[in-house]
């Protein structure tokens, strides 16, 4: 009995977990496949200090192994070196030709935002519009349920000046125009004066416009235009909204809708951005700003 209790204790030690030193082979040999070279050149050093002790041919033999295995070593570490000067200099050449890509880019673009912006001026000037009026171009961000300002033209520079840039797509003239007509006359609207509470209330009332949003505005307008684009009839997606706007109450009226319907730089301007309707919220530079 007691045999068989020594035979199943040798048995249960035989099959208790090994230390894994085993596992540890395949790690040295992934070592020595990249790292040979620091082997090599301690194996030169080891044997270049042994060659020291002997004489005659065993001393040449040893000098020699010594030298062949510190020049194999020394070799793989130029090697090394030369590989790595290499990938710095490819990733140096990667770096200048993605700076020469961005910087065509924003060529590129600076050069669409400028034709956009002579496009807007031509609409502007052949609607006649003056100081007290400005014309704003935007594009839809469906992912944000948002509109960017892309481009804005005036003979008044303060009117041209920008304020917000991105919207929203609900409130406002712009959000009436996107959602609800696709072609929208406002005007007599009240002017802005002590606290501007009959301006607010009017529109907020109008266009669901929010009290904070409405005392923001940079320009107070007393009646405004708004058209989707592209406004044809081929069923074309729509890109966007123009927005036409006035300190005067009664400058908006459909007389002017259907003379901007006719105008010849508004179709033209508008066979551009469906063209670039692709690239109109690059053309923004601030996507998302707000949202």
């Amino acid at each position: 009995m007691a045999d068989r209790a020594l035979e199943k204790s040798g048995a249960g030690d035989n099959d208790a977990p090994r230390s894994d030193g085993g596992s540890s082979a395949p790690a040295l040999l992934a070592w020595l496949k990249v790292e040979w070279h620091q082997p090599t050149l301690a194996f030169g050093a080891a044997v270049g200090l042994v060659s020291s002790a002997a004489t005659g041919l065993t001393m040449a033999v040893l000098i020699a192994i010594s030298v062949s295995a510190t020049v194999l070593g020394s070799l793989r570490v130029f090697k090394r070196h030369s590989d790595v000067m290499t990938l710095t200099e490819r990733l140096g050449t990667a770096n200048d030709r993605v700076f020469e890509l961005e910087r065509e880019l924003a060529g590129t673009q600076n050069l669409m935002k400028e034709m956009l912006w002579a496009l807007l001026t031509l609409v502007r000037d052949e609607m006649q519009m003056g100081y007290d009026e400005r014309i704003s171009v935007y594009v839809h961000l469906e992912d944000l349920r948002a509109f960017q300002m892309l481009g804005r033209s005036s003979l008044n520079p303060d009117l041209a000046r920008a304020g917000r840039t991105v919207y929203e797509d609900s409130v406002g003239v712009i959000g009436k125009t996107w959602t609800v007509k696709s072609e929208v006359v406002e005007g007599d609207l009240p002017p802005w004066s002590g606290d501007g509470r009959s301006y607010v209330a009017e529109n907020m009332a109008r266009f669901g416009l929010p009290e904070d949003k409405c005392r923001r505005l940079n320009m107070k307008s007393r009646s405004l235009i708004g058209v989707r684009y592209p406004a044809d009839t081929a069923g074309s997606r729509p890109v966007g909204v123009l927005i036409l706007e006035s300190n005067s109450p009664d400058w908006a009226t459909e007389a002017r809708l259907e003379q901007l319907k006719q105008s010849t730089s508004w179709a033209t301007l508008q066979a551009y951005l469906h063209s670039q309707r692709d690239e109109l919220p690059l053309m923004s530079g601030a996507k998302g700003k707000g949202f």
